[in-house]
This record gives structure tokens, sequence and C-alpha cells, in this order.
């Protein structure tokens, strides 16, 4: 699921809530198999699936979403909690849990207006 850094969800939406913070890619043109491996990075797990990608003869095409695989275990969530990931040379994401009671627009609204202002390093 693709949640916008700072974007609050509803926790009523999901029947067993829990995060697992993974990396994605965005492909801005097509991706071959022939790149130089990077080691202790997520470009690994891209570079891997570009290989693979390109023997089975169907090389990743720009527009695609990548993802690189979770570095960490999936955590259970519970409402209320403001969840966060830094990622090393990468950047700061972030969203809020809704409450359980309150999952209205209201709710959702109240607690955007609450969030830390840090975004993304780009």
């Amino acid at each position: 699921m693709q949640v916008e850094e700072g974007t609050p969800i509803r926790f009523r939406r999901f029947v067993h809530p829990r995060v697992d913070p993974e990396p994605a890619f965005v492909l801005k043109k097509p991706l071959a198999g022939d790149v130089t491996e990077i080691l202790e990075h997520p470009l690994r797990s891209l570079l891997a699936a570009a290989r693979l990608s390109a023997a089975a003869a169907e090389p990743m095409q720009a527009g695609w979403v990548v993802m690189a695989g979770g570095a960490t275990p999936a955590e259970w969530i519970k409402p209320g909690q403001y969840i966060s990931v830094e990622i090393e040379r990468v950047g700061l994401a972030g969203f809020h849990v809704g409450d359980a009671d309150a999952d209205g627009p209201a709710a959702l609204i109240a607690a955007r207006r609450s969030l830390p202002r840090k975004g993304l390093a780009r």
C-alpha cells in the first residue's frame, strides 16, 4: 500500500494493521540487467530484479514501481501513533494512525495538522 508522506491513515480500515517500511523505485527509463551491483544498499534488490527481468526477455520499463524489499520485520501499529522511518542518505517519511473511535474526516484533518513538517530529503 502506498501512503503519501505525512498522510493520516484510518486504523479501522485494516484487519491486522502492521507496518513494514520498504523502499521503492520509480523507473524514469527502461532498466536492463547489465548494471554493476552496489552492495549494502536497497539498489541491490533493484539490480537483482533488473537482471531477472532481462534474463526473461522482459526488461523493466519506464514508469514501473519496483519494491526493494523490507529491511525490518513488520510491526503492529495502534491508534494515535505516529510512524516514521529514516533511511540513511535517502530521507525520512511517516504517517499518523487515526484513532479507532474517531476515524472520520474531521479526525484525519486534525491529525494531519499535528504532524511534524519534515519531508523526504531530496
